[in-house]
């Protein structure tokens, strides 16, 4: 999902729902499994992401008219080729002051998800 300013309007994709999909052996050209540039109060949920070759969940701010705040990543199984890079990656812009879970968060929630890199799970 990617809130592009560039195309018109503020540039903010909010009130999303992602909900049980299921991706394999995305990334390859180096797109996540699931962007979210400029994504706000969205849930991200359910949903199975394996043998990914670059970032599972990426939220951030490139073309976005805001960094990725406000969402909720619960209930998701991530598993990361061993070429992959992040189970979940939050940029820079996407860090903030948003009820955080950890001191540099800008999620509401992070709960239950599963995360294996290689064959570790976390």
């Amino acid at each position: 999902m990617n809130g592009d300013i560039s195309m018109g309007g503020d540039g903010i994709i909010s009130d999303g729902m992602i909900d049980g999909n299921i991706t394999y052996e995305s990334g390859f050209g180096g797109g996540s499994a699931i962007n979210m540039d400029g994504v706000t109060d969205t849930v991200v949920r359910n949903n199975v992401l394996y043998d990914n070759h670059a970032t599972g969940i990426s939220l951030y701010q490139i073309d976005g008219g805001t960094g990725s705040r406000d969402n909720r990543v619960l209930n998701n199984s991530i598993i990361v080729a061993a070429d992959g890079r992040w189970a979940i990656k939050m940029h820079q812009a996407s860090l903030g002051a948003l009820t955080p879970v950890t001191p540099a968060t800008s999620f509401k929630t992070i709960s239950s998800s599963t995360i294996t890199v290689g064959e570790e799970a976390f």
